[in-house]
C-alpha cells in the first residue's frame, strides 16, 4: 500500500513477467540496477520512490524534456443502465429515484468548469440506457460541438455504440458515421 500526493490510498498489484522485466531492463532501468533489483522495486518500492526512478528513465530517454498531458473531464450522461455488469455500483434502472439523464444544461456547465481550468477533452460515458436512440446521441454530440468547438469529444464505450446500433436498427458503420459527423472525435478502449 502506498500513498499518493493528496494521502489517498493505492493499492498496488503488480504481475511481474518476464517480458515485462526484459522490457524495463531494455529501457534504462538497468543504467542503476540489476534485473532483481528492479523485480524488488516494482513489488516494494514506495509509489514516490517508484516515479522518481521512472521520471530519470524518461529524462535520460528524452532529453529534449518534453511531456505532454491533456486536462480532460469524465461526463456520465446517464447512470441509467439495463447490463448486470456484476463490478458496477454505478447503475440504475428506470425506475430508481436517483436514476439520471443529464439535461444539455447540466452537461454544458460541466464543460464551461472544465474550459475554466484548460481542459480541452472530455470522456463522454454513460450506461447502456434501454430507450436512447441514434438521434438523441447524434443531437447531444452536435450541441457540444457546435456550442464548444475548442472540446475535444471522446466518447461512447462500445458497448453503448453496440447498443445504439441494435435499438436504432443501423449497423455500427452507420452509428459511428453519423457521431463522428455530429462531432465526435474518438471512443474509448474501454467498457461495461
Amino acid at each position: 500500500m502506498a500513498k499518493n500526493v493528496k494521502g489517498y490510498a493505492l493499492t498496488l498489484t503488480w504481475t511481474i513477467t518476464p517480458n515485462i522485466l526484459n522490457f524495463l531492463w531494455e529501457q534504462g532501468f538497468k543504467m542503476c540496477i540489476n534485473r532483481e533489483e528492479i523485480l524488488d522495486l516494482m513489488k516494494n518500492a514506495p509509489l514516490k520512490e517508484l516515479g522518481q526512478r521512472a521520471l530519470r528513465v524518461k529524462q535520460r530517454l528524452h532529453p529534449e524534456n518534453l511531456t505532454t498531458f491533456i486536462v480532460d473531464r469524465n461526463i456520465n450522461y446517464t447512470n441509467i443502465c439495463f447490463v448486470d455488469c456484476k463490478f458496477c455500483a454505478f447503475k440504475r434502472t428506470l425506475k430508481e429515484k436517483d436514476a439520471y439523464v443529464l439535461s444539455y444544461e447540466e452537461i454544458d456547465q460541466k464543460i464551461e468548469e472544465l474550459l475554466a481550468i484548460g481542459g480541452t477533452q472530455i470522456l463522454f460515458q454513460g450506461g447502456v440506457h434501454p430507450q436512447l436512440k441514434i438521434d438523441y446521441y447524434e443531437n447531444l454530440v452536435s450541441h457540444i460541438a457546435q456550442k464548444f468547438p475548442t472540446i475535444t469529444i471522446h466518447g461512447f464505450s462500445a458497448v453503448e455504440i453496440d447498443y445504439i446500433s441494435k435499438i436504432s436498427k443501423l449497423s455500427l458503420k452507420e452509428v459511428l458515421e453519423r457521431l463522428k459527423n455530429a462531432g465526435l472525435s474518438s471512443i474509448p478502449g474501454a467498457g461495461a
